[in-house]
């Protein structure tokens, strides 16, 4: 008897189960089952788990390096569930897929630990109610802010990283730029993982001007940090593209907002605007290196410009 069949069903059943694969579906039933009652998720399914379990594979394989396990063992390990060393490194995998749960609950992203899309969209709300019940009252304080901008966020060239170096180092490079971005902002500013490689930033103030120091102080502030390979010490360049949006009124909603931010982010990154909306200022044009801050005038709202500081 091989050590699958000594196991016992993990729905209380006798019979002797055939192979690692249908060991492996009824433990992911019943973790999917378990996950989505511990977490009130009301569609969660095997599939969703499943979903998640991939997700978390990088992750299995770095755990295996770190077991100096051969390249044609970890191969092994991932396509065949063969080896009592496969449950362990199975169940490490469950319990990264719950703590990614436990962050997402709680408003956070497992990789970076930056607030989600989801809570970045209540804080938007929380903060623009309050703004629009102030700007309605007589005796508003005249320390509330003026206005908010939002910005959207795109690491350059990020696919190519991944595909050169690995989605390990993808997944660094994404904490890398994060803790970078949040060292770079102010107490009241609201930053989170968007999506992919793109981030949001929610940002108050009293001038539209200072939206777009703080987007070229964030663009700057990656470019002058490449990431670093410390095994190999392999120097990474890494910049950022940024779209500014940069006037929040009574009535816009984010999606209002993210649309501008997005438009000028696409021009940024030098693609094409056909269908957005919005024209380019007739002094820019935009360039495919990337790396620079693009905004909305809040005096031409469907004309996008090219932020060029003085220096």
């Amino acid at each position: 008897m091989n050590f699958f069949e000594s196991i016992s069903d993990p729905f209380g059943e006798k019979k002797k189960i055939k192979n690692s694969q249908e060991l492996f579906q009824k433990i992911a039933q019943l973790r999917a089952k378990e996950l989505k009652e511990r977490f009130n998720l009301k569609n969660f399914n095997l599939h969703d788990y499943l979903h998640l379990y991939a997700q978390q594979e990088n992750k299995v394989r770095e755990h295996l390096h770190s077991k100096r396990f051969s390249e044609e063992q970890i191969r092994e390990t991932l396509e065949n569930v063969n080896s009592p060393s496969e449950i362990i490194f199975d169940q490490q995998v469950h319990e990264n897929i719950i703590l990614q749960l436990e962050l997402e609950k709680d408003g956070r992203d497992h990789l970076t630990n930056l607030l989600t899309k989801e809570a970045f969209e209540k804080k938007f709300l929380e903060k623009t109610t309050h703004f629009d019940l102030a700007q309605n009252d007589s005796r508003r304080n005249e320390d509330s802010p003026q206005s908010f901008g939002v910005i959207l966020i795109d690491i350059d060239f990020f696919k190519k990283v991944n595909d050169e170096h690995g989605h390990l180092v993808g997944d660094e490079i994404l904490k890398h730029v994060a803790k970078n971005l949040e060292s770079s902002l102010r107490e009241d500013d609201i930053l989170a993982r968007w999506g992919g490689e793109e981030f949001a930033l929610l940002i108050e103030g009293d001038n539209p001007e200072i939206f777009l120091k703080i987007a070229e102080k964030l663009r700057f502030a990656i470019e002058q940090n490449p990431y670093i390979i410390e095994e190999t010490n392999t120097r990474i360049p890494v910049t950022i593209s940024v779209g500014v949006s940069q006037v929040y009124t009574q009535g816009k909603t984010l999606t209002d907002m993210t649309h501008a931010a997005d438009s000028a982010l696409y021009a940024a990154k030098g693609k094409e605007l056909a269908s957005s909306g919005y024209v380019l200022d007739e002094n820019s044009s935009p360039t495919t290196h990337r790396n620079q801050v693009w905004f909305v005038d809040p005096s031409q709202e469907d004309v996008l410009h090219h932020y060029q500081p003085e220096k």
